[in-house]
C-alpha cells in the first residue's frame, strides 16, 4: 500500500511539472512575459477559460496534463478514505489463511515457512507495530490488519472467517495467553500456536489453563538452542579434537544460555564420550543460580554444571580475574567450544572479541566461539570452519527452511517414538493427536537421538536443507542393524539420554513412580535397570525403530539426499615434491575400494591432510576429481594442522617457496566440493614454535591424523620423507596404507623438513 501511495504520488507530480512546463512554454510563445506564462500555466488546473480554445499545441498538452493531474489526485484523495474500508472487507471475508497476531520477525517468518502456495498470512497488530513490515509484507503478498486490541470485537473480526491457523506470536507469552483466551472463547475450535519464551511454562503450559493443554508452543529460545546443536554436533567436534569429554564453557546465564545447556544436556551422549561438563561465568551469580532454580530446577542432575562462576566479562589481559577463571576452567578438561550469551548482542559481540584476542595469546582456549546475536538474519549458526576458534554468529530473528525442515522432522520422529511405546504398553498406536503437549514434548525430544545415533555410526548428512531429513543409506544400515554390541551400546546411550531429559524436566529417582510428584523408579544407571531386560529392550527397540525409519526414509530418495558414511583418506609425505602420477594414484585408490567392498556413491570422502605445502596439498587436491571420477558425490577437507597455515609455509619456505605454497592451497579450496574445516592440532600458537620443536610435534601431529583415517595415502623415498616413513611404521598395518611409488621429487634437493 505504501508504494502505491508514493507511485500515486509520483504521477501527480509527473503530471503537473509537464502541465506547468507544457503551459509555460506556450504562453511565451504567445508574448506573454515569464511571470504571466507562469501564472497562466498554474490555471490549466482548475480548466479555466483560457484553455477553452488552446492557440497552439503546447496550451492544447498542459490543458490535457491539468485534466489528468486533478483526475489523479482525485482519485488519490478517494482511494485515501476508501481504503481502509475495502481492507476490512477484504479482512473479514478472508478464509484458508494463517493469522500471525501480534507479530515479530521470529513469528512472521515462522508464519511464512509454514504457508503453502495457496495460502496467504493476514497480520493482526497495531499500526506501529504493522509498520516495520512494509517491505517483508508486500513482497509476500500479506495483508496488515491495524487494530488497537481495546474491544474484543475487533480482534475477532481481523481474523477473519475461516483461518486455516492462528499463531499468537508476541514476544510476551502473557499477551499470547490473554489474546488466545478470547479468540478460543469465540471460536472453540480453531487451530492454534501459541509463541512462549517462558521455559519453565513450557513444560507443561497446561497449568496455566486447560484450554492450552494441547496447543502447539513455539519457541525462538528453543529454536535457537536447537539450530546450533544440530549444525555443530558438539560431540562430533570433541571427536575431532580428540577429546574424551566435551566440555562447553558458557558466558552469560540468561533463559537463552539456560535453553542451549538444556539442548547439551539431551543431545551430547555418545557410547565413545564421557558426561558433559559444562562451565558458567555471569557476572550476577545469585541471579543465575536463581533462575535455574526457577527455570529447570532439575538442569544440574541432567549434566555436571560447573558454576555458575564470577566474571565481569571484561577479559582484559591474560592475567585478568576473568581471564583466569577461564583458565582454572580449561586446565583439567580441554574446552570444546564457548558460547556467549549475555542478553545483549553489543555485549555478546565486546566479550566474544577479548575471548578472541585472548586465543591469540593462549591456547588454552583454542575452541570456536558461539556468539548470541538477535538481530543477526537467521536462527541458524554461521558455518563452522575453525575448530581452533574464530567467532560463529546464531540465533538470527528468522526462521529459515532448514529451521521448519528440522521441527518436521522432529514432530515425524516423535509420533514414531509414541507409536513405538503404544504398541508396547498395549494402547492404540494412533493417540497421538490426542496427547497433550507435555506428552508430545517428551516424545519430540527424544526424536533427535536418531541424528545423534547416525553422527556417532560416522554417517555425515547431505548438504543444504536435505540435512535435516532422516534418509540413510539402507544397505549400511542394515549392517548396523545386525551388530548387536554397537546396538546395545546405542540403548544403553538412549537410556542415559532419558534420564537427563527426565532430570532436566525436574523428575527425580524414587522407588514407586508418581507422575504429578515427578518421580520415577527407572531413573537409574544403565546396570540397575530389571534384570529380565523389559525395560532395556524399550530402549533397543527405540534405537531399532529410529534406524529403521532412516533406512526406509533412504529406500525413498536418491543418493544425494542421503546420510552417507563418512571414508576418511589422510594423504602424508614431503616437502619436495615435483609431481606425482594422478593415474597411479586413482588405480590404487579404486583396487582398495573394490577390496574393502565400498561404492563411492553411498559414502562421503573426507580428505584429511596435515597441509604442508608439497605432498599433503598437491596428493589431496587430486583426491577430488579421482572420487568425483568413481561417482562419490560431496568431498569434505579437513585441515589437520600444526599451528596455522602460515606457520606451516614459513618453515617449509627452504624447500617450497612462498608464492608456490599458496598456489597449493588455491589449489586444493577450489578442488574442495564440500565442506572444509581445519584445526590446531598441536601445542603451538601461531608463530610461537621454532623449527626443531615444530618438527618434532609434526610427526606427533601425523601419527594421530593416521590414527583418525580409514585409508592413509603416502609418498616417500630414501631420501625424502623420512619422517613419513617413521609414521607409517609406527601404525604396524593397523590402518591401511597406500605408497605411491611414481612420484618425482625435487631435482637436489635435501632430505625433507619434516625429516
Amino acid at each position: 500500500m505504501v508504494d502505491r501511495k508514493i507511485g500515486g504520488l509520483a504521477l501527480i507530480g509527473t503530471l503537473g511539472s509537464a502541465t506547468v512546463f507544457a503551459g509555460s512554454f506556450g504562453w511565451k510563445l504567445e508574448g506573454l512575459s515569464t511571470a504571466e506564462a507562469i501564472y497562466r500555466s498554474f490555471l490549466a488546473f482548475g480548466g479555466s477559460d483560457y484553455y477553452y480554445f488552446p492557440a497552439n499545441e503546447w496550451l492544447s498538452a498542459a490543458r490535457w496534463f491539468g485534466l489528468g493531474t486533478m483526475i489523479s489526485a482525485a482519485f488519490l484523495v478517494v482511494l485515501a478514505f476508501a481504503a481502509s474500508q475495502v481492507r476490512r472487507f477484504r479482512i473479514k471475508h478472508r478464509k484458508n489463511h494463517i493469522v500471525v497476531v501480534g507479530a515479530d520477525y521470529f513469528s512472521f517468518s515462522y508464519a511464512l515457512a509454514n504457508t503453502n502456495k495457496s495460502e496467504r498470512i493476514t497480520l493482526v497488530d497495531t499500526e506501529r507495530n504493522l509498520s516495520k513490515f512494509a517491505h517483508q509484507s508486500h513482497n509476500a503478498g500479506v495483508l496488515k490488519a491495524p487494530i488497537d486490541f481495546l474491544e474484543d470485537k475487533y480482534l475477532i473480526e481481523a481474523l477473519g472467517r475461516d483461518p486455516s491457523l492462528i499463531i499468537f506470536g508476541d514476544n510476551q507469552v502473557t499477551v499470547n495467553i490473554e489474546r488466545a483466551e478470547k479468540v478460543l472463547l469465540a471460536r472453540p475450535k480453531q487451530k492454534i500456536c501459541l509463541r512462549s519464551e517462558d521455559l519453565a511454562l513450557n513444560s507443561d503450559i497446561s497449568l496455566w489453563s486447560p484450554l492450552f493443554g494441547n496447543v502447539p508452543i513455539i519457541c525462538e529460545l528453543e529454536f535457537a538452542a536447537r539450530a546450533l546443536v544440530h549444525e555443530n554436533s558438539i560431540v562430533e567436534l570433541a571427536r575431532r579434537k580428540a577429546q574424551r569429554r566435551p566440555h562447553v564453557i558458557v558466558i552469560g546465564l540468561g533463559n537463552m544460555a539456560i535453553s542451549l545447556i538444556e539442548e547439551l544436556a539431551l543431545r551430547c551422549h555418545a557410547p565413545d564420550q564421557e558426561r558433559l561438563l559444562v562451565t558458567a561465568f555471569d557476572i550476577d551469580c545469585d541471579a543465575a543460580n536463581n533462575r535455574i532454580d526457577v527455570i529447570r530446577p532439575g538442569l544440574r542432575s541432567a549434566l555436571e554444571l560447573a558454576g555458575p562462576i564470577q566474571m565481569d566479562g571484561l577479559l582484559s589481559g591474560v592475567d585478568s580475574a576473568g581471564t583466569l577463571a577461564m583458565k582454572a576452567a580449561a586446565a583439567d578438561v580441554p574446552v570444546t567450544c564457548i558460547i556467549v550469551s549475555t542478553g545483549c548482542d553489543s555485549q555478546n559481540m565486546e566479550i566474544a572479541l577479548r575471548v578472541r584476542r585472548l586465543q591469540l595469546q593462549t591456547l588454552d582456549f583454542a575452541a570456536p566461539i558461539f556468539v548470541r546475536s538477535g538481530e543477526g538474519a537467521y536462527v541458524s549458526p554461521a558455518k563452522l570452519t575453525n575448530l581452533s576458534g574464530g567467532i560463529f554468529r546464531f540465533g538470527g530473528s528468522q526462521v529459515s527452511d532448514a529451521d521448519m525442515a528440522l521441527e518436521q522432522l522432529q514432530m515425524d520422529l516423535g509420533k514414531k517414538l509414541h507409536q513405538i511405546w503404544s504398541g508396547e504398553v498395549g494402547e492404540d498406536p494412533d493417540t497421538w493427536e490426542k496427547l497433550d503437549q507435555a506428552g508430545k514434548r517428551t516424545n519430540t525430544r527424544a526424536a533427535l537421538l536418531a541424528v545423534e545415533a547416525l553422527n556417532y555410526l560416522g554417517f555425515v548428512p547431505p548438504q543444504g536443507v536435505a540435512s535435516v531429513a532422516l534418509a540413510a543409506v539402507p544397505e549400511q544400515i542394515d549392517v548396523v542393524l545386525q551388530n548387536k554390541s554397537l546396538m546395545d551400546a546405542l540403548a544403553e546411550t538412549e537410556h542415559e539420554r532419558w534420564v537427563a531429559e527426565r532430570a532436566a524436566e525436574g523428575w527425580t529417582y524414587a522407588s514407586i513412580r508418581d507422575n504429578q510428584k515427578k518421580l520415577h523408579n527407572l531413573m537409574v544407571p544403565w546396570d540397575e535397570l530389571d534384570s529380565a531386560g523389559a525395560e532395556k529392550r524399550k530402549d533397543f527397540n527405540n534405537v531399532t525403530e529410529l534406524l529403521k525409519f532412516s533406512r526406509d526414509e533412504g529406500k525413498k530418495v536418491g543418493p544425494k539426499s542421503r546420510w552417507r558414511k563418512r571414508l576418511r583418506i589422510g594423504v602424508l609425505g614431503p616437502l619436495s615434491i615435483g609431481s606425482l602420477n594422478k593415474d597411479e594414484l586413482r588405480n590404487k585408490l579404486n583396487d582398495w575400494l573394490v577390496g574393502a567392498g565400498i561404492n563411492a556413491e553411498d559414502y562421503r570422502l573426507e580428505v584429511v591432510t596435515p597441509n604442508a605445502p608439497g605432498f599433503d596439498r598437491i596428493a589431496a587436491a587430486a583426491l577430488f576429481p579421482i572420487w568425483a571420477k568413481f561417482g562419490g558425490l560431496e568431498g569434505d577437507l579437513f585441515r589437520f594442522e600444526v599451528g596455522e597455515t602460515n606457520d606451516l609455509d614459513r618453515f617449509a619456505h627452504h624447500k617450497v617457496d612462498i608464492v608456490k605454497a599458496n598456489k597449493q592451497s588455491q589449489k586444493l579450496s577450489k578442488a574442495v566440493t564440500g565442506n572444509e574445516r581445519h584445526v590446531n592440532a598441536s601445542g603451538f600458537l601461531s608463530g610461537s614454535a621454532d623449527r626443531a620443536a615444530f618438527i618434532a610435534e609434526s610427526e606427533s601431529v601425523a601419527q594421530r591424523l593416521v590414527a583418525l583415517c580409514d585409508l592413509v595415502v603416502v609418498a616417500f623415498s630414501d631420501e625424502n620423507g623420512k619422517m613419513t616413513k617413521r609414521v607409517v611404521a609406527a601404525n604396524e598395518g593397523k590402518v591401511p596404507v597406500i605408497k605411491l611409488e611414481q612420484v618425482t621429487y625435487s631435482a637436489g634437493a635435501p632430505s625433507a623438513a619434516k625429516s
